[in-house]
């Protein structure tokens, strides 16, 4: 799979996953700090959708496509990124047409969403 280069502080701040997930695996504190490498694996998502994500921690905003959109909030919602969470459902009820309302709700349904 494909790597990504974060700061902890970055991915901790923004995700209550990484946050939790560092806080259980704090180096005890008579040890000297030093870089550490974690490996997640998302089965669901292409590493572009990671990309787009993790860019956003970095920047606060974020350039999806109806295309991405989907995959991108899954995303968010799994790594409890709520703001970001919260702005793709919100495109996603702009982007909301005859023809995409079963994709849209069947998603809603996924993410426990009462806005889709």
């Amino acid at each position: 799979g494909k790597q990504f280069d974060a700061h902890k502080l970055v991915l901790a701040a923004g995700s209550d996953l990484f946050r939790n997930t560092f806080a259980a695996h704090r180096p005890a504190a008579d040890k000297v700090m030093q870089k550490e490498r974690i490996s997640l694996t998302f089965d669901f998502l292409l590493p572009e959708t990671f990309a787009l994500v993790l860019e956003s921690l970095y920047t606060g905003t974020i350039m999806v496509s109806e295309h991405t959109v989907s995959g991108t909030v899954r995303l968010a919602a799994h790594l409890g990124i709520q703001p970001l969470r919260r702005c793709l459902i919100a495109y996603l009820c702009q982007i909301a047409r005859p023809e995409n309302v079963e994709e849209l709700q069947s998603l809603g349904q996924e993410l426990q969403s009462q806005d889709l």
